[in-house]
């Protein structure tokens, strides 16, 4: 029931508030980790956000954490390890700020196909517990789906601004439904480009 109000985050997403997260990957039909992993590879994103709500067998279980693999993965360089952990602390600590739950931790694993498989800066935001009654109901409001994505955006900037970039703003138009993203950099055109699976885009500029 989360997934059917996504495209709240993309309006959000599109203020001017210089959030670089512009677009929510829209697929006609389940994709495997693998499969959203090559999308993003394939673009050479920047950023590759996966959001998913967690669950547990204690209902009491409540809050948020960012997944990021860890600097021993065998198919990951140290370099991009760091760029990783780097994009999971900022999304996560933003989100935190922003939604005001329980913050839990960055979880360094090696276990998860979509982080493996990426070539470029991934974190997968686990953004609360499904399993938590209390927990779960809020995440269906708009009003705290709201403090979700300005979360995510707080936190993705932060990691652009992290980076030495400045703030960029897009024109788009549509609304996004699922939950992967693409960001790409050109660096002759100074710009940024949002993509989808490949027909939806539009670019962004700096100020």
């Amino acid at each position: 029931r989360i997934w059917g109000h996504l495209p709240v985050l993309y309006r959000a997403l599109r203020q001017p508030k210089g959030s670089f997260a512009e677009q929510w990957f829209n697929s006609k039909g389940a994709l495997s980790c693998v499969q959203r992993a090559k999308i993003a590879n394939k673009a050479k994103a920047d950023a590759y956000l996966r959001i998913h709500a967690n669950g547990s067998s204690l209902s009491s279980a409540n809050g948020a954490m960012t997944i990021c693999v860890t600097r021993s993965n065998r198919y990951v360089s140290t370099k991009l390890y760091k760029k990783s952990y780097a994009l999971s602390k900022a999304v996560l600590d933003s989100y935190v700020k922003a939604t005001g739950c329980k913050k839990e931790y960055i979880w360094e694993t090696d276990s998860m196909t979509g982080n493996n498989w990426s070539k470029v800066p991934t974190t997968l935001i686990e953004m609360g517990y499904m399993s938590n009654p209390s927990e779960d109901r809020k995440m269906q409001t708009k009003a705290y789906q709201k403090k979700m994505v300005k979360g995510m955006a707080d936190g993705i900037q932060a990691y652009f601004l992290g980076r030495g970039w400045n703030r960029c703003y897009g024109n788009g138009a549509g609304d996004f439904s699922a939950a992967q993203m693409i960001l790409t950099y050109d660096k002759e055109t100074d710009t940024f480009n949002v993509s989808a699976d490949g027909t939806e885009s539009f670019t962004m500029r700096r100020f």
